[in-house]
C-alpha cells in the first residue's frame, strides 16, 4: 500500500509548512510530512520553501540575512488567510520535536542553494540526531551532492534524489550508492519507471499528485510513495480501493 505524504503539509487548505499545515495533514491521516529546509543568518536550519521570505512573509529579503530569532518573528499565515495570523516561521527542530511517532515518516527536503552547499545537509542531519525522534527520517534534494555528504556522515540514512525527469538505468546505477529513493515530478511518471527503480531496490515517490485520476492510477499501481498537497483526498482515494 502506498504511503501518502502531505506536501508542506495540508498545503491546499492551509499555509504551507507551517504548524497549522503538519498538524491537519496529520489530523486527516496523512502517513507523514514533507517540508523544506534552508539556513538562517545564525546557520540554524528553518523550515520555508522559498530562498526569500517575500512571497510568505510581509517581508522581503532572503532568509540567509534574518536569523532564527528574525524569523520566528515574522507572520508566515496572513498571505493565505488572516485567519493563520499566529503562524510563524519554525525551527526545524521545533518541527522533527513535535512530529515525534515512529508510525509516520518525515521528507526534509533540503533546498539548493550557493550559500547553504557547505553547511546544510550536516546542520539539519545534527538537528535530527540531536533530538532523537522516532520518526523515519526521508532526506532529498534535487543537488546530489547534498545526498552525498549525508551518507558520508552517516551511511544508514536514507536518502532521495528529487528529479523532473526519469533517470536512465546507467546514471542510476552511478548514483546508488547515495539514494535510496527517487522522488519523481507527476508528468514523468511511467509504470516501466517503475519497474526499473524496483529492480535496482530503490522506492519511488511520485509528487505533487492532486489530480483524482492521477491519484487513482498511482495508488492502484503500487507506487511507494505519493506526495499531495490535499492529503484528505488521496487517503479517501485510498479508503475506497481498499474496500
Amino acid at each position: 500500500m502506498s504511503l501518502i505524504i502531505a506536501h508542506r503539509g495540508f498545503s491546499n487548505a492551509f499555509p504551507e509548512n507551517t504548524a497549522a499545515s503538519f498538524d491537519a495533514a496529520l489530523k486527516a491521516g496523512a502517513d507523514g510530512i514533507e517540508l523544506d529546509v534552508h539556513l538562517s543568518k545564525d546557520n540554524i536550519p528553518v523550515v520555508i520553501h522559498d530562498k526569500s521570505v517575500d512571497r510568505v512573509t510581509r517581508h522581503s529579503g532572503y532568509i540567509r540575512n534574518y536569523t532564527l530569532k528574525e524569523l520566528e518573528a515574522m507572520d508566515n499565515g496572513s498571505w493565505f488567510n488572516t485567519a493563520f495570523s499566529t503562524m510563524r516561521i519554525q525551527s526545524l527542530a521545533d518541527v522533527v520535536t513535535e512530529i515525534n511517532d515512529a508510525t509516520l515518516t518525515l521528507n526534509i527536503e533540503l533546498k539548493p542553494s550557493r550559500n547553504n552547499r557547505a553547511h546544510l545537509a550536516e546542520k539539519v542531519y545534527d538537528v535530527v540526531q540531536q533530538s532523537q525522534t522516532a520518526t523515519q527520517i526521508i532526506y532529498s534534494s534535487f543537488d546530489l551532492h547534498y545526498l552525498k555528504q549525508l551518507k558520508a556522515i552517516d551511511a544508514n540514512v536514507m536518502t532521495a534524489l528529487l528529479t523532473k525527469e526519469r533517470l536512465h538505468k546507467r546514471l542510476l546505477k552511478k548514483h546508488s550508492p547515495y539514494i535510496d529513493g527517487v522522488h519523481l515530478l507527476e508528468k514523468a511518471y511511467q509504470s516501466s519507471f517503475y519497474t526499473l527503480l524496483q529492480s535496482l531496490d530503490v522506492y519511488l515517490a511520485v509528487y505533487t499528485v492532486n489530480d483524482e485520476q492521477q491519484l487513482m492510477h498511482l495508488l492502484r499501481s503500487g507506487c511507494d510513495m505519493v506526495i499531495t498537497d490535499v492529503p484528505n483526498k488521496a487517503i479517501a482515494i485510498q479508503h475506497a480501493l481498499m474496500k
